[in-house]
């Protein structure tokens, strides 16, 4: 047979809960503000980097040592990606790479597969690789035309009539 849990309430208010009786404990402030129980420093979190864009570390989970690497270097993993990135403790430049993609005389190294949502949560990234080889890609395509002439500012009436009298 079922239980009907409404018959098993109730139908007044019930009082509110009364406090377990417990002798009151007053801390001792003076004994527990000595230079031993001082506040431990905080650890600071890297925000910015130095060109106003957010740190690069910011983009990956806290560095381990990983088995088979050299003392000094850390292996950080991807938030947006399942990709892990290693680095030596000298410089940032692979977590940049990851996040940035990269533009190297071969070609082009694409960003994080991941970029798009990090941007979408509020993330502050300097253009990827390839946002930055699209956008040379469109102004080289224009020079050399009439129109990127025009837009350069260097517009000169006697040029014009030059042109159209071609």
């Amino acid at each position: 047979m079922g239980h009907n849990l409404a018959a098993a309430q109730p139908p007044w208010p019930l009082p509110p809960p009364q406090p377990l009786s417990r002798p009151e404990v007053l801390p001792d402030v003076k004994q527990d503000s000595d230079e031993e129980n001082k506040k431990a420093p905080k650890v600071k979190q890297p925000r910015k980097g130095n060109n106003g864009f957010d740190n690069p570390k910011l983009y990956f989970f806290d560095g381990f040592q990983d088995n088979n690497q050299d003392t000094g270097s850390l292996t950080y993993k991807c938030r947006w990606c399942p990709n892990s990135v290693r680095f030596p403790a000298s410089t940032n430049s692979n977590l940049k790479t990851h996040r940035d993609g990269s533009k190297t005389n071969r070609g082009i190294r694409k960003a994080c597969i991941g970029r798009a949502k990090a941007l979408a949560k509020g993330g502050n990234f300097p253009p990827s690789a390839d946002d930055q080889a699209a956008a040379t890609k469109k102004h080289n395509s224009l020079a050399g035309t009439l129109a990127t002439y025009v837009l350069k500012g260097r517009f000169n009436i006697k040029t014009m009539n030059k042109l159209l009298l071609l």
